[in-house]
């Protein structure tokens, strides 16, 4: 069975933002243990990173012929910035 785990960055820090300078050296070190700890999993598959609110484009065919539109315009709180698909393998016990 898989599984999507989406990243909701928001107004959360990034390593490109100037709040990520005031982390510590732990706290970043640590963030990124994190991500690795993830990343390395035989089960996750990272996917890629996706762009920022603001840069958002929709594309659709109509008539035909491909369209780009700006948007959908989403708030910064309920963007999605990145996704893993998660490989979930197990086995299923029986209940008595």
């Amino acid at each position: 069975m898989q599984f999507v785990l989406l990243i909701y960055q928001g107004t959360t820090a990034t390593p490109k933002g100037d709040v990520w300078k005031t982390y510590s050296e732990e706290e970043t070190k640590r963030f990124a243990e994190e991500y690795a700890a993830i990343n390395n999993s035989l089960s996750i598959t990272p996917g890629a990173p996706l762009g920022l609110p603001k840069d958002a484009k929709t594309v659709r065919v109509e008539n035909g012929k491909t369209v780009t539109t700006n948007g959908p315009f989403v708030d910064v709180r309920g963007a999605v910035g990145g996704y893993y698909l998660l490989e979930a393998h197990g086995t299923r016990q029986a209940r008595v």
